[in-house]
């Protein structure tokens, strides 16, 4: 598997995307998208169908009942032995997702920038600064909504300093008991800088350089 299409994989696979075993065992890479999302559904499918060397198809359409009314959304699945092997890097909490050092060292900024599309998101930063003045200037922040451990989100922090020169910082999520990743107004243009050629133009208002507030859907610390 090379390189480059791997690092797509597993950060995709960091965000929305996940894996699960069919009845001959083997792994099958699948995710579930927005029906607004299709252009990008429809994206990651040709991408990881190539990467895999199957047969290109797109993901379907299928609308159920939620307790939010009717729902339509794009499904796709497809199966290949790889899958076996990176369920066993990328699950290894008990079958559960894991933010190893091991899975993180996979990435390229493309993965980043996958991992980012599916997970990430913009919004206005602190309003004072870290001696407690108001800031004279709107700032903004990036973040990932990893919610993980204390221990993954140390794991991250050191990845995305040691490997990109970008520091985190990791913010504690009371209702989920779990951390996500923030990045200052300076350290969110080194990480806006790295990902954004990878960035598809549907997802642009999650780039600092694109904000609006009203466009906005991440978490709250």
């Amino acid at each position: 598997m090379n390189r480059e299409f791997r690092g797509k994989l597993v950060g995709t696979l960091l965000g929305d995307s996940s894996i699960h075993f069919g009845k001959n065992g083997n792994g099958r890479f699948q995710f579930t998208h927005e029906q607004k999302q299709g252009d990008y559904a429809k994206l990651k499918a040709e991408v990881v169908c190539k990467g895999l060397k199957r047969q290109v198809r797109m993901p379907n359409l299928y609308t159920t009942m939620t307790s939010y009314g009717e729902v339509t959304y794009y499904k796709f699945m497809v199966g290949h032995k790889y899958m076996n092997y990176i369920h066993r890097l990328l699950y290894s909490n008990k079958g559960k997702k894991y933010y190893s050092r091991k899975v993180l060292n996979y990435l390229t900024p493309e993965g980043i920038a996958w991992w980012y599309m599916d997970d990430g998101g913009v919004s206005r930063g602190p309003t004072k600064d870290k001696y407690g003045n108001p800031r004279n200037h709107v700032s903004v922040e990036m973040r990932i909504s990893t919610y993980c451990s204390e221990e993954e989100a140390d794991t991250i922090i050191a990845y995305f300093d040691e490997v990109w020169g970008i520091q985190a910082k990791k913010r504690y999520a009371k209702k989920t008991d779990s951390y996500y990743m923030a990045f200052s107004s300076k350290e969110s243009l080194k990480l806006q800088e790295l990902i954004a050629p990878y960035i598809t133009s549907y997802f642009h208002y999650k780039l600092p350089q694109y904000y609006n507030p009203r466009a906005q859907n991440i978490p709250s610390g």
